[in-house]
């Protein structure tokens, strides 16, 4: 994993370094409909894993909802940067799809018991873990649909925004096998080995 999260930290700044060199001077309807859902799918990584990281008592969750909220503000920088190079508006940093939304008004009802004493087993302590990692695999799996899509999709014909969703779609590939890795390990609150390199 170290590995991999050097390289995505890598690769998102290094977006940044093309955009001058690839910059076009319009967007046609699918390049901007690709840029809204990016930006609106970043904003769910980091409004869900700020929350995770007050609510979650599991080590590996926090740290890994910390690797989200570095790597998905970093992307949005990447976007925010190619937009204004093109004069394009970009959703604010608050707007979720329909989706997204709902899944961070279920989190907000929901917290990790800090007790590990009790009746209750883990999976009953970790009700806000759980439902945040099973949370992610969905995020993950819809963006990496989508960046895949725009990536084949011969309508998008901006340089440096084809050179952004190359770049980002094997780092969402990366966070939704680490999501799925914690998801079946499936012992929320237990002693692991969290994610590092952020």
């Amino acid at each position: 994993w170290v590995v991999l999260l050097a390289a995505a930290t890598l690769t998102f700044s290094a977006c940044n370094n093309d955009d001058d060199a690839l910059a076009t001077p319009q967007l046609n309807s699918n390049d901007q409909a690709f840029m809204r859902m990016a930006v609106m799918g970043n904003n769910a990584e980091i409004q869900t894993s700020r929350l995770a990281l007050t609510r979650s008592q599991d080590t590996a969750v926090r740290n890994y909802a910390q690797m989200m909220i570095n790597h998905h503000t970093a992307a949005n920088r990447s976007l925010d940067s190619l937009a204004r190079l093109r004069s394009f508006t970009l959703p604010d940093s608050s707007q979720l799809d329909t989706a997204a939304r709902s899944l961070l008004t279920r989190l907000n009802n929901l917290r990790d018991s800090v007790s590990t004493g009790g009746t209750g087993t883990a999976a009953d302590r970790s009700v806000f873990s759980r439902e945040y990692m099973n949370g992610q695999v969905t995020l993950h799996s819809k963006a990496q649909g989508d960046y895949q899509t725009y990536v084949n999709n011969q309508q998008g014909q901006d340089a440096g925004l084809k050179t952004y969703a190359n770049r980002t779609l094997p780092i969402i590939t990366s966070h939704l096998q680490m999501a799925q890795t914690i998801v079946s390990r499936n012992q929320y609150g237990q002693p692991g080995t969290p994610p590092s390199g952020q």
